[in-house]
């Protein structure tokens, strides 16, 4: 999965064991440019980027159909990535250029609706970037962006997009000090692992992993080797 430049012009790809590496071809109009950024868990639906007739577009391949465009959000420019698949394939989440600027979205391939944009954190951010979505496409990851620079942000369906560091504190009492949970990148299928990197408390850049077991307690380790651990203030999301 990713870009393969031999076999067609800077064409996104499929390898498997049995027929090695497959293009996936392009959406029509472009200039047959294509990338993928991610891959269900049974391979059979894989996202990402293309060239499109309209800009560059989120697609969603499927072996069932190929490869199709899923359009952007409203009100800006044309142009949008997805970057992470569920593992069922039906949901996919990613940033479009809407009227709020770079906007994060979910993508539901099984609704009308399609592709709905997600928004930005509170206060003065400007932009949003999914990365990461749960199997049943109620719990999405990324990062916002404001002028102090970029927060994580946990979405979820209930409760919409808030600062991952607002959740811990608010909803699980965990004290982060001085961390900043700059970018959430991973999700786990069952949205209850996320990682991602911040800045620790000498300012360097540092990866994290944050655990929500139900229903006992929360673990947020660092990857250099520091744990948090308290239990949450209710249990669940």
């Amino acid at each position: 999965m990713g870009r393969l430049e031999n076999a067609r012009p800077n064409s996104a790809f499929r390898w498997t064991e049995s027929d090695g590496f497959q293009p996936l071809g392009d959406l029509a109009g472009g200039s047959n440019d294509s990338i993928a950024f991610a891959i269900s868990s049974d391979g059979s639906t894989i996202v990402g980027r293309s060239d499109s007739s309209n800009g560059e577009e989120a697609y969603v391949w499927r072996e069932s159909h190929g490869m199709m465009g899923i359009g952007d959000l409203p009100g800006g420019d044309f142009e949008s990535t997805a970057w992470h698949v569920s593992a069922t394939g039906r949901f996919a989440v990613g940033q479009s250029d809407s009227a709020n600027g770079i906007e994060a979205f979910l993508y539901d391939s099984e609704t009308p609706s399609g592709m709905v944009g997600l928004g930005d954190l509170p206060g003065n951010a400007f932009e949003s970037i999914a990365t990461g979505v749960s199997a049943d496409g109620k719990t999405v990851v990324g990062w916002s962006v404001s002028s102090l620079g970029a927060t994580a942000f946990l979405w979820t369906e209930s409760e919409g997009m808030r600062s991952l560091e607002n959740v811990l504190g608010q909803d699980y009492g965990l004290d982060l000090g001085t961390w900043r949970l700059r970018q959430a990148m991973g999700l786990s299928d069952n949205g209850l692992v996320i990682s991602g990197s911040g800045l620790n408390p000498q300012g360097n850049l540092e990866g994290w992993v944050v655990y929500l077991p139900e229903p006992s307690s929360i673990l947020l380790m660092f990857l250099g080797g520091v744990m948090l651990s308290m239990r949450p203030k209710r249990s669940q999301l």
